[in-house]
């Protein structure tokens, strides 16, 4: 049957985020982009990360409010595939796509099942819009136009 998220607004592939580490089983790290962003300086720092014991690398979106734990924003998301696929999270965050909604799909359905895993990102490699406080523009690493229409 189809999940409460398939027939929404979000592209398949947002939704196929969390497949990833099953279709790439010889991947440990892959770096997934939202498709309005822009990459404007190097960014060899995201492949160095000290991610032990987290699943994901993100930059942290404070304007999320009544949440017990930091909300992550997954517009750049380094994810450590091989810790996702040994502890059987991907399968957990696919069960729960498709059995419960979420507003914000695969990001909602992973900042809760993954509270305390993820590491928090500067906010200069995810920097958008509404972030507070906001990030200069010659700091910015890169540029995600989430909610931008022009």
């Amino acid at each position: 049957s189809i999940g409460p998220n398939s027939a929404r607004r979000w592209t398949d592939m947002v939704l196929m985020r969390m497949a990833l580490p099953k279709l790439f089983p010889d991947a440990d790290l892959i770096l997934s982009l939202d498709h309005d962003t822009i990459v404007r300086k190097p960014i060899d720092y995201l492949w160095r990360l000290p991610l032990y014991e987290c699943y994901f690398a993100a930059v942290e979106e404070k304007q999320i409010q009544g949440r017990q734990h930091p909300y992550f924003n997954f517009g750049v998301l380094m994810c450590k595939h091989a810790k996702l696929r040994r502890d059987g999270m991907c399968d957990q965050i696919i069960h729960a796509l498709n059995t419960r909604y979420f507003g914000y799909c695969e990001q909602d359905a992973a900042n809760d099942l993954c509270c305390g895993h993820i590491y928090m990102l500067p906010p200069s490699y995810n920097a958008f819009r509404f972030q507070s406080p906001p990030v200069p523009d010659p700091d910015v690493i890169i540029r995600h136009y989430a909610g931008l229409k022009t």
